[in-house]
């Protein structure tokens, strides 16, 4: 492992081609991250809707997301 490390650090085409590789790694890691965060979002919007289309109550909703909310803002920070 050592030696495949010297290798690539003492030859700058190789140090070209790993910085290429990694940006492109991290790329499309951001990218479907990305992906499920819009995705994450349209189901809570679809989810939201149909809640306020069939008249649901709403309430129980609000509160259990407000509960969640209160849970997370009390665990201690760094």
């Amino acid at each position: 492992m050592e030696n495949i490390y010297k290798v690539i650090i003492s030859n700058p085409i190789y140090i070209a081609i790993a910085a290429i590789l990694s940006i492109s790694i991290v790329y499309k890691f951001v990218k479907k991250i990305f992906k499920l965060f819009i995705i994450i979002i349209a189901l809570i919007f679809i989810y939201v809707a149909y809640f306020h289309y069939t008249g649901k109550d709403t309430d129980k909703l609000k509160e259990k997301i407000k509960d969640k909310v209160g849970q997370v803002e009390s665990l201690p920070k760094d």
